[in-house]
């Protein structure tokens, strides 16, 4: 009887999430999907990061960290590390764990300056890569998902990368800079709300043959165990469950 029960335990330790110590989970502020007041992180990706670990058992801590930074210390795999909103590309799929979807973001729009007439021109992303008058401002290391990713490769616009921040390349674009960057409607809508440009500033534009919006994932380090990233992917799966009833 005493072996078991010994038997059982061992089986229950192995089959519930780790807890013997928190989750290191990285963020870096970004309106709308993340802001820290205090010790507290909320927006719309943190927000949904919290309730799925909190409704997986899961134990965590958050950690501010600048994005690339966060790619390079889920890569090193030195400790169980997670962070969360990340688009999925062949390159990270290399290194990262990752989780189901969620969050999906809104199409990209265009953030260009109210008279950037090169920009505004146009309705269809290949023309607007391909115009020579025109600068693309991106992130250095940032992925803009598969399909901008794949035409800014093909095409090859004239453009220049930063790691600023996103109020910082708004700044760059308003002063001449550069054109245009791309960013999820959501997010580029809360810029502009935060940084309370004027109407003589810049503008939102969109293209007509933008696709659907990027898909978000949380990522770990191969050190986080295949029992915690299940019981992460299971609440992903109940959660969306929920909303497509909420729907219907």
């Amino acid at each position: 009887m005493r072996i078991l029960v010994l038997l059982l335990l061992v089986f229950c330790a192995a089959s519930a999430p780790a807890r013997a110590a928190d989750l290191k989970v990285l963020f870096h502020a970004r309106a709308p999907y993340y802001s820290q007041s205090g010790e507290q992180v909320t927006g719309l990706i943190a927000d949904r990061t919290t309730e799925i670990f909190q409704k997986a058992g899961v134990s965590f801590f958050w950690e501010e960290m600048p994005p690339k930074r966060q790619l390079v210390t889920i890569g090193k795999n030195l400790e169980p590390v997670c962070a969360t909103g990340w688009f999925k590309t062949p390159e990270r799929e290399m290194f990262a764990r990752y989780s189901l979807p969620i969050y999906q973001d809104r199409p990209a729009v265009v953030l260009t300056r109210q008279d950037a007439m090169a920009v505004l021109v146009h309705k269809r992303v290949d023309g607007l890569l391909a115009d020579i008058r025109a600068s693309l401002l991106i992130r250095d290391g940032y992925s803009y998902g598969s399909f901008l990713d794949g035409r800014i490769d093909a095409i090859k616009p004239k453009m220049t990368a930063t790691s600023q921040t996103n109020a910082v390349m708004a700044d760059m674009i308003l002063r001449g800079r550069a054109d245009y960057m791309f960013m999820a409607e959501e997010e580029a809508t809360a810029l502009l709300g935060e940084l309370a440009f004027d109407g003589g500033g810049l503008a939102l534009h969109t293209l007509d043959d933008m696709p659907e919006g990027n898909k978000r994932h949380i990522i770990c380090s191969q050190q986080v165990s295949s029992i915690i990233l299940n019981a992460l992917d299971r609440v992903i799966e109940a959660l969306d469950e929920e909303r497509v009833d909420d729907a219907s």
